[in-house]
């Protein structure tokens, strides 16, 4: 690992990896294109005007909401003991008699993983209120911008991770890898600057002001 450059290289590509990218990268584009689909949604309101339901707050809620469900398949993988990635649990041995099961003779016990301290859970509150306040700013972009834009744009997460881990955290990035940061810059910077430049206005008479703030408020959130 130290020869290529860091901890974090060198792991191979199998065909777990390639299928949790694949699903994350449907996954992610599902969601935007559902985002950006709920924002364009018409309802005629209370006054009788038909409006869009451009509430980004409320899809920023709707995230919040399903994040919570994590805590519930935490709880049942420690009270269950499902296996699950990152989580350790004691092989329970079953002796009877002073007797033990095919197999378990001689096996090591596995150390249970330690319990959470409940402060921990409370420490984890600072960055969900980034993670909120950008999905915030991610939300009040896509009222401006195209939903294919906005995907783009938020590949700036690569610049920001290459910083932090380079920098950061010293796990070195080898030349290569450098390279695939810049290209990710210098088409970030076009697919900006089409979006900001491109549009003398939206579709209803939308100021440029507000075309421009979609792709000024996606790339900076992306840093969370």
């Amino acid at each position: 690992n130290q020869a290529m450059g860091g901890s974090g290289h060198g792991s191979g590509c199998g065909l777990a990896e390639v299928i949790v990218f694949l699903l994350a990268l449907v996954a992610g584009t599902g969601c935007s294109l559902t985002s950006k689909v709920l924002l364009d949604m018409e309802a005629e309101g209370m006054d009788g005007v038909t409006k869009k339901f451009e509430k980004p707050l409320f899809q920023t809620l709707g995230m919040f909401v399903g994040m919570c469900a994590a805590l519930f398949i935490h709880a049942a993988v420690l009270a269950f003991k499902i296996p699950f990635p990152g989580y350790k649990h004691a092989k329970s041995v079953s002796k009877k008699k002073g007797y033990a099961a095919v197999g378990e003779v001689g096996e090591p016990e596995e150390e249970e993983m330690p319990s959470i301290p409940i402060w921990m859970y409370f420490l984890l509150i600072i960055p969900s209120l980034f993670d909120l306040a950008a999905t915030a700013l991610c939300m009040l972009g896509l009222l401006h911008v195209e939903v294919s834009i906005y995907q783009m744009l938020r590949g700036s997460a690569i610049i920001f991770v290459a910083i932090l881990k380079h920098f950061v955290l010293r796990d070195k990035l080898r030349d290569f890898m450098w390279v695939g940061v810049g290209w990710n810059v210098v088409s970030i910077v076009l697919v900006g600057m089409t979006a900001m430049f491109s549009v003398e206005g939206g579709e209803d008479g939308e100021d440029n002001g507000k075309v421009r703030m979609g792709p000024m408020l996606s790339v900076p959130v992306d840093f969370r």
